[in-house]
């Protein structure tokens, strides 16, 4: 594989750190929704908003597509990235001071994915196989819901669902009140990344290089679609489209409705990188450290970018 698993988190006490600023009247919903973002999106955000300022006509075309199906709010980050174009943008802005608020600490494995948030509650799993509930305020357990295998990925939060996939190649569904399990699918290899959702339904890709979508509701298979290589990515979703960068070397388009692949372009590498989408462009970046910006709906790469300085890899 291309992806060496040697450089998964070895330590085994983690420390999950929410901060608040002092200065400001700063909501702790909305703060820690920020700082769950701010990170490890900060490059992908400033490429869209350069995007838009660079090239106005994309910045019109943005503005007659309709806002993201699922999205964060003030209080919620439901998916990772925040909404299921996988901007990772959020509303506000971070405050000048910080401060640490609470801390939660496992005793074994470690947090690898982020967490996601709703009704003043954080979700996020280990690897270790436990899937926690936080209260928000002060970081005090909710509930935990435990499995053998861990979990790379980000949870979703959906129609009172939490929704993760482990190494195993599980799909997990538990209510969000109590972690009570509600029904498992099981795909053919590890689930790297999270799932996205449309309507009452759920897609997400494997490592058995198959994009799976699911009803939410009993973890059915509605259908499946099997590309050459590996999914490690998050399949956004926009304008009744599914983009996936996929380990092949290749941006794959496929219609939402039956899995069906409407276009592909080639990006010259493997990637799993989670693409971003800003109206009809959509942005990622590959291990041979190139970003594309790419026209989904004619489908061709509008530009490239790579780093003069060397070709490190984009993840």
């Amino acid at each position: 594989m291309w992806y060496d698993e040697s450089e998964r988190l070895e330590q085994r006490v983690v420390e999950l750190s929410w901060v608040n600023g002092p200065q400001q009247q700063v909501g702790v919903s909305q703060m820690l929704r920020e700082y769950l973002c701010v990170a490890a999106q900060l490059g992908m955000a400033a490429i869209l908003l350069l995007c838009s300022a660079a090239c106005p006509a994309l910045a019109d075309d943005a503005a007659t597509i309709p806002p993201p199906e699922v999205r964060s709010t003030e209080t919620t980050w439901p998916l990772f990235r925040g909404d299921s174009y996988a901007t990772g943008v959020a509303a506000s802005t971070l405050p000048d001071q910080l401060e640490l608020l609470w801390r939660f600490e496992v005793p074994q494995g470690a947090f690898e994915a982020t967490a996601v948030i709703f009704n003043d509650t954080v979700f996020i799993g280990d690897l270790d196989g436990t899937l926690f509930a936080l209260n928000l305020s002060d970081g005090t357990k909710v509930w935990e819901y435990k499995t053998k295998s861990g979990f790379p990925a980000s949870p979703a939060y959906a129609n009172g669902r939490i929704i993760v996939g482990d190494y195993d190649g599980n799909l997990h569904c538990v209510d969000a009140k109590n972690g009570e399990k509600q029904w498992i699918f099981t795909a053919g290899a590890e689930i790297s990344s999270s799932v996205n959702i449309h309507g009452e339904q759920i897609l997400f890709g494997s490592q058995d290089a198959t994009l799976y979508c699911l009803n939410q509701n009993d973890g059915s298979l509605v259908w499946q679609r099997t590309l050459p290589d590996q999914i490690r990515c998050l399949p956004t979703i926009a304008g009744g489209k599914c983009f996936v960068a996929g380990c092949d070397g290749s941006l794959h388009i496929i219609n939402i409705t039956d899995g069906e692949e409407s276009g592909s372009v080639p990006i010259n590498a493997p990637t799993g990188v989670t693409p971003a989408v800003l109206g009809n462009m959509v942005y990622f970046g590959t291990e041979a450290g190139e970003i594309f910006g790419v026209n989904w709906q004619e489908p061709k790469a509008v530009w490239t970018h790579s780093d003069e300085r060397g070709g490190q890899p984009i993840r």
